[in-house]
């Protein structure tokens, strides 16, 4: 097993505790026995933030969590139960309570659920929020207030925000294995609320991922956010009403992904696939899209906000094809739907905390990149939109119908790009979505910054990403 997940000796959860290793190590082997599927999960998390917003600053630092939870499951039957306090009487307990389930024969064979074995790291794990001073955090926000205000004299108010959290997820699955990792994120968030006599505008930015604060907080890093914020708001200054109807549209590369990821991913994801409640199930091996349609759900990127060395499963993360040009090649697994749906999970079973039983979820997930220039795809509409930022919206995640706010976007006609347009709403469903894409871009960005994704009141981190979308939909102004 690789030393990346040999949990220290001093372990947060052992320290405390009258539990070692070696004996939970046992005791959760015996607690499985008769199990097709489950795990000893425990976290320990800790978080910060420093905002200001109005020229005052909040500084909010020391919150902590601990917890663990035990899960024993058979077929679709599953006996969960979580506590506080990691000692011998409260995890006996738990398993004698999820044991109640356990009433047939197991199909698990010991070794088919190995620890991974990833041959490389895809971010630190040393301890990692305190490697800059709490005063550094303060002043780069303090510092990018001040930037904002003496960039522009129409700016009336900047919002700022560092938050930073690190989890220690450490997991002992059936033959008694466990495997232990750190889990960062830090983002950095601007929104600016500008005004001039035209009115009032608010543009936003922002950067960050599963890095430490010192890596997203570089000297003077605030700048080209607080810039680009502000660009945002002056050509909101600016923009016409959006049009009405069904029209060409070009999705942007990067955050674009975010309406794959709602209108389309969770359609793709196992429980509702084993429980025929998506519009994709039963059409493994079907052609869903054209040629130019590639998605991918991939838990094994570098510094991905959706990246784990393991799943809270203790399942290996890898790249999954979801889509390969065009054709529908599988879904996104845990172990529990992947058993009852006879092929292998695929590292997406995924939970909001200790507190709650995995199921599938998403990752980090995107269009594969293209070979359309963004510039040619432009040139060849004769009439529509190229989205530049999206906002807020809803969607129906099994149907994949869709009503989301694209706060700024640009006329095209005939090839040229003309006014600027805000407040348009693109309306559509993902599989009519798919079905209409003309062409995917080169351009393929994936953003890290900011995302979460939430199902069956759970929220997890994820990331987005495509090349620019040729695709038509829908649009009220």
């Amino acid at each position: 097993m690789s030393t990346l997940f040999k949990a220290p000796a001093n372990d947060a959860f052992y320290k405390r505790s009258d539990l070692t290793p070696e004996a939970v190590s046992s005791i959760i082997q015996n607690g499985l026995h008769g199990a097709d599927y489950g795990e000893l999960y425990m976290e320990d998390n800790i978080s910060e933030s420093v905002s200001r917003t109005n020229a005052q600053t909040t500084v909010n630092v020391g919150n902590g969590t601990q917890g663990f939870s035990f899960r024993a499951g058979q077929q679709a039957r599953v006996g969960f139960g979580y506590a506080e306090g990691f000692n011998k009487a409260n995890l006996t307990g738990l398993i004698a309570a999820a044991r109640n389930v356990l009433k047939g024969q197991s199909v698990y064979v010991k070794g088919s659920n190995p620890a991974p074995q990833p041959m490389n790291r895809y971010y630190a794990q040393e301890t990692l929020l305190t490697d800059m001073p709490l005063t550094d955090k303060i002043k780069f926000i303090e510092d990018a207030d001040t930037f904002a205000r003496d960039l522009d004299d129409n700016v009336r108010n900047v919002s700022v925000t560092y938050a930073a959290s690190e989890k220690l997820v450490t997991i002992v699955n059936q033959d008694g294995v466990e495997m232990s990792e750190r889990r960062p994120y830090c983002s950095f968030f601007v929104t600016i609320t500008y005004e001039t006599e035209k009115g009032i505008s608010e543009g936003k930015a922002y950067i960050g991922g599963r890095m430490s604060p010192g890596e997203v907080l570089q000297p003077d890093a605030y700048k080209d956010v607080v810039k680009d914020a502000i660009a945002q708001a002056k050509i909101l200054q600016n923009a016409h009403n959006a049009p009405d109807g069904e029209m060409d549209v070009i999705l942007p590369n990067g955050w674009g992904g975010i309406l794959l990821h709602e209108s389309v991913g969770h359609g793709l994801e196992g429980d509702f696939n084993r429980r025929g409640i998506s519009v994709y199930s039963g059409k493994v091996g079907e052609k869903i899209a054209p040629d130019c349609v590639t998605i991918i759900d991939q838990g094994d990127i570098e510094m991905g906000r959706g990246s784990c060395h393991f799943d809270d499963e203790g399942t290996g993360m890898k790249k999954n094809v979801l889509v390969e040009n065009g054709v529908l090649k599988g879904y996104m697994q845990d172990r529990q739907n992947a058993q009852l749906m006879g092929v292998a999970p695929t590292g997406n079973g995924r939970r909001q905390s200790y507190a709650y039983a995995p199921m599938p979820r998403m990752t980090n997930t995107y269009f594969a990149a293209g070979t359309e220039h963004p510039e040619s795809m432009i040139a060849s509409m004769k009439d529509g939109l190229i989205i530049h930022a999206l906002g807020g919206g809803s969607v129906d995640i099994t149907s994949g119908e869709f009503n989301m706010n694209a706060t700024l976007a640009q006329r095209v006609r005939d090839g040229k790009r003309c006014e600027f347009v805000k407040s348009a709403a693109l309306i559509g469903d993902g599989f009519s979505m798919l079905k209409n894409t003309r062409a995917v871009g080169s351009n393929l960005e994936l953003m890290h910054a900011v995302g979460m994704c939430g199902k069956n009141g759970q929220s997890v981190p994820t990331s987005v990403g495509q090349g620019s979308v040729y695709t038509r939909l829908t649009i009220g102004g």
